[in-house]
């Protein structure tokens, strides 16, 4: 499933607004504070050989993962997705010397990667979900050269926001067996959700 227009439209939308109300702040890629926003960076990116390979960043934002390695020491070769012009721009502003394009990588053409990664983007509701995200994770795999990353909140919790969408963790884990045996999932951490890593 590629996003309908609504689909894109709102959550084009949500991103936009919050910009409008909070600024260039973690608040408005749907975080609760940098702590947070950094231990889902250290769990999708804890890969041995990381360093100075390709990385593709969906749903980059304003490329606050790009800073997050530089400060742990890792120079990779960045390049930031999103389908936000708005956030985009600000992106392009704060590291101009990195490569961010306004791209769907669900209905647009797109080279290959070292590595694919994804931080919250699968979060907010849509039409179908559970086929948008298989999608994205299929999509993702296929045009990585060694493995991909993402999170996802689960279902395991006793609060949902209603514009939000909640996974199974065992119906994630499934979805990725489909496409490598080599799977990590990470449920272990105190935020409400799990990350995957997917390797070839």
């Amino acid at each position: 499933m590629v996003l309908t227009t609504a689909d894109k439209a709102d959550i084009i939308d949500l991103y936009e607004e919050r910009l409008k109300r909070y600024g260039v702040n973690v608040l408005t890629v749907g975080w609760k504070n940098a702590k947070q926003q950094r231990l889902r960076f250290k769990h999708l990116t804890n890969i041995k050989g990381f360093e100075d390979k390709s990385l593709l960043d969906v749903g980059c934002g304003f490329g606050d993962l790009y800073n997050y390695l530089r400060k742990q020491g890792l120079d990779v070769k960045y390049t930031g997705y999103d389908l936000s012009p708005k956030l985009i721009e600000i992106a392009k502003r704060k590291n101009s010397h990195l490569n961010f394009e306004v791209k769907d990588i669900l209905s647009e053409e797109f080279g290959k990667f070292d590595y694919i990664v994804t931080s919250g983007t699968l979060n907010k509701k849509v039409s179908d979900n559970l086929s948008y995200a298989t999608r994205m994770i299929e999509t993702m795999f296929k045009h990585c050269r060694k493995g991909i990353a993402f999170n996802m909140f689960t279902t395991l919790v006793d609060f949902k926001e209603d514009y939000l969408y909640y996974y199974s963790p065992d119906s994630m884990l499934k979805a990725c067996r489909q496409m490598s045996r080599k799977v990590m999932m990470k449920h272990n951490y105190p935020l409400h959700d799990f990350t995957f890593q997917v390797y070839r």
